[in-house]
């Protein structure tokens, strides 16, 4: 599929109302045709109207713990925010883009995403094409650090990743930028060169040389959030 995903956590933050209004609105390079905001897989599907986000974003939205924002639009592109049961702690914002408009908006589309990621509350997020990728490493609560073609990291990820992986990363992507909220690093000269061993060769070593296996088991071992679990029947207190 000639498509790309981006993927992001964000921390709790007291303006998550304009957070997801500056992601919204990369529907402006989407064609929308559905919209649904319940619990997973228990709402009506709705037509899509700009009035209907217009009034979610007024809504107080501790509201709505437990609950996914989908909206789909044509060539199986889409915008999902999951609130729940992160909203307290955690929350995740997914899209995705055919080729054809990734690479017609890409300035525009990436121009937002590092508008909409700038800030403290940013944990960390990539752009990967649509094909499985077997070099991440998964943490609880399904956070994962891998191999991207572009990849984010925010301040919390930075301070799990220290200083000598951080230096890791700027030897073995291509292009770095740093600022003062996050650091992007990009892997390949452009997201549709998957197929080529050279790439995964490239995956292979930034796996290795960041043991990112070390940096989710230290992840792992602090329990740092409570609500993380996205299934519905299975959410529980860790202590």
């Amino acid at each position: 599929m000639n498509s790309i995903n981006f993927e992001f956590y964000i921390k709790e933050n007291v303006n998550l109302n304009g957070i997801l209004s500056n992601w919204l609105s990369l529907l402006k390079y989407m064609k929308p045709r559905t919209f649904c905001f319940s619990r997973p897989h228990k709402g009506e599907t709705l037509q899509f109207k700009e009035e209907i986000i217009l009034k979610l974003l007024k809504e107080d939205l501790t509201n709505y713990e437990k609950y996914l924002l989908e909206i789909k639009a044509d060539q199986s592109e889409y915008i999902h925010i999951e609130l729940a049961p992160y909203l307290k702690e955690i929350a995740k914002v997914s899209c995705r883009f055919n080729k054809e408009n990734y690479e017609k908006y890409m300035k525009e589309i990436l121009k937002t995403i590092d508008q909409t990621i700038s800030c403290d509350e940013m944990m960390l997020g990539y752009g990967h094409p649509v094909i499985y990728n077997k070099y991440f490493e998964r943490g609880y609560g399904h956070i994962q650090f891998g191999a991207y073609y572009m990849m984010w990291f925010g301040k919390w990820a930075l301070n799990y990743i220290g200083e000598e992986r951080i230096n890791s990363i700027k030897e073995n992507t291509i292009e770095v930028e740093e600022t003062n909220k996050y650091l992007k690093a990009i892997l390949s000269e452009n997201p549709w060169e998957y197929n080529d061993n050279f790439i995964e060769k490239k995956q292979r070593i930034f796996m290795k040389k960041l043991k990112f296996a070390e940096v989710v088991a230290q992840y792992n071992k602090k329990h740092e959030f409570n609500y993380i679990e996205f299934e519905e029947e299975e959410i529980f207190d860790e202590d």
